[in-house]
């Protein structure tokens, strides 16, 4: 089935469904984004428009016919019923191409100066030593004004090349906790590698969901951006001989952890998948962080 044509602005319409398109500022061109029901997110489940596909920026990639069940109330052959029905073209003013998809940034130019106070009070009440962080990550930072005001920007590199960066709000109030350079401006879309790779050395590498899960277990950790992670970030997990996943409690996070490790152990990688008990890594204190570091092997 040709998902491409498939009109979700109508669906969302007759089922009030809020949705918000790339006018809005939470939303990227070329898609449509709306509240995501398996994490319950805020417009975090987006549809794509050119290529015909659903996407959390959370929980990652879903079965069309399966959101359309989650969103609607029905079982999967009403989904692939109501799917086929409504297989028309989307209204002319809505775009069918993210202008991005062909657009490839030569130079990525970061926001911000050197972190200042308020950025390391930041660091150190999360339990960073912030002069670490930023001395092995090339953490910058922004202050009052502008798309990334009051947020820690942390360089993304990739075999040496800084290829995108990320903003994390420090003030805890604004919409995005996250919010990530826009895809014109990248080199390498960040889902598409994982982050803080070029400082892995040896052939073992831990993985988590998000950089400060990443800082928390220093050099040798890497991370996926979020629980949904991409066929690029699996392969790039191929080149180690030994990977242990350690995503967030949660039963979302650690099915997605149990999908990563089927997906890297079926190229005959060694896989372990650790849970941990009801903390997140980035709240971990740093000793029992790299006790645990430790004790598998890194």
């Amino acid at each position: 089935m040709d998902y491409t044509m498939f009109d979700f602005i109508t669906f969302a319409k007759r089922n009030n469904i809020p949705i918000v398109d790339e006018g809005h500022r939470q939303c990227r061109p070329g898609w449509i984004q709306c509240r995501c029901p398996f994490c319950g997110g805020e417009i975090h489940l987006g549809w794509n428009l050119n290529k015909g596909y659903f996407n959390c920026w959370k929980c990652g990639w879903f079965p069309t016919w399966r959101v359309i069940c989650r969103l609607s109330g029905v079982d999967q052959p009403e989904a692939l019923d109501l799917i086929k029905r409504l297989d028309i073209r989307p209204p002319s003013h809505v775009a069918r191409t993210d202008p991005r998809g062909s657009v490839q940034a030569s130079e990525v130019k970061l926001p911000g100066q050197r972190m200042t106070q308020h950025h390391r009070k930041y660091l150190e009440f999360r339990g960073f030593d912030p002069e670490k962080i930023e001395r092995v990550y090339g953490l910058k930072g922004t202050l009052g004004i502008g798309p990334y005001k009051w947020r820690i920007i942390i360089p993304i590199f990739f075999k040496g090349e800084l290829v995108s960066y990320q903003g994390r709000d420090i003030t805890d109030q604004q919409e995005l906790k996250y919010k990530a350079c826009s895809k014109e401006k990248e080199i390498v879309h960040h889902k598409h590698i994982l982050y803080a790779l070029d400082l892995v050395q040896g052939d073992s590498v831990m993985v988590v969901e998000g950089v400060f899960d990443a800082w928390r277990f220093g050099p040798g950790c890497v991370a996926t951006f979020g629980t949904g992670y991409s066929k690029k970030q699996a392969r790039l997990l191929t080149n180690f001989k030994r990977v242990s996943i350690i995503f967030d409690p949660e039963e979302a996070a650690q099915k997605r952890a149990r999908e990563l490790g089927m997906a890297v152990a079926v190229q005959g990688i060694e896989v372990e998948i650790l849970k941990l008990v009801e903390v997140d890594p980035a709240d971990m204190c740093q000793d029992a962080a790299d006790d645990l570091k430790k004790e598998i092997g890194m």
